[in-house]
C-alpha cells in the first residue's frame, strides 16, 4: 500500500492502519513509523479517542495520556443509540447503582468507553442498544485492572497504582516509596506550571 501525505484519508482507513501495525508489531518499519505517527497526529488533533493506539507510545510520547484507561468496545450499525450501564466495585467501597452512559461511536459502528482503573477495580457492565425506538439488551460483561508487571511509564497513575498494588501485596515499603515520588512529581507541577484551581 503506498500512501502519500497529501492524500487526504478517511478516520477509519487512519484506525484500521493503526488497529492493523498495533497486532502486527513486527512488521513495523521506518515507512509505517511516519505512517503511524501521521495518523495518530491527525486523529487527535481531530479529538478521536486513541486508546487502542497505546502501544505505539513510544513512537508518539504524546499517547502517554491514554495509558490510565482501560476500554471497553462495542460494534453495531453506524448512528444506533448505544447506552452502556456499568457499576464500578473498588477494594474498598462497592456502589449499587449503576451509571448509565452513551457510548461514544469514534468511527462507522465502533463505540467506546473509557474507565481509569486502578489495581483491583471491577466494572460490571451491560450495553443496551436502540434501533427503531426498541431498546435492547445486547452485551455483558467485566473488566478489571489485575496487570502488575506492565510495562513503566513512570506517570503519576502508575504511581497511583503501585500504591494499590503494593497495599494488597502489603509491601508498605513500595507504597511509601511510590508515595513520596508522587508527591514529588505533584509538588514539581505545582511548581512549575503554577497552582492548581
Amino acid at each position: 500500500m503506498i500512501l502519500q501525505e497529501n492524500l487526504k484519508l478517511d478516520a477509519v482507513v487512519a484506525f484500521a492502519y493503526l488497529k492493523y501495525y498495533g497486532e502486527n508489531p513486527k512488521e513495523i518499519g521506518d515507512r509505517q513509523k511516519d505512517y503511524i505517527r501521521m495518523f495518530v497526529n491527525r486523529l487527535m488533533i481531530e479529538g478521536k479517542n486513541l486508546t487502542f493506539c497505546k502501544d505505539f507510545v513510544d513512537l508518539v510520547p504524546e499517547l502517554a495520556m491514554y495509558l490510565d484507561k482501560t476500554i471497553v468496545e462495542y460494534h453495531t450499525k453506524p448512528g444506533n443509540r448505544v447506552m452502556i450501564h456499568y457499576l464500578i466495585q473498588q477494594d474498598e467501597v462497592d456502589s449499587n447503582e449503576y451509571c448509565t452512559e452513551p457510548m461514544e461511536m469514534v468511527y462507522a459502528g465502533v463505540y467506546e468507553k473509557s474507565f481509569v482503573l486502578f489495581f483491583g477495580d471491577t466494572v460490571q457492565y451491560y450495553i443496551t442498544e436502540e434501533e427503531d425506538g426498541k431498546a435492547q439488551l445486547t452485551e455483558s460483561g467485566t473488566i478489571s485492572k489485575s496487570d502488575i508487571g506492565s510495562e513503566r511509564h513512570d506517570s503519576r497513575f502508575e504511581l497511583l497504582n503501585d500504591v494499590m498494588i503494593g497495599k494488597n501485596l502489603q509491601d508498605y515499603d513500595t507504597v511509601d516509596k511510590s508515595l513520596e515520588e508522587y508527591y514529588w512529581k505533584e509538588f514539581l507541577v505545582e511548581k512549575l506550571f503554577g497552582e492548581r484551581k
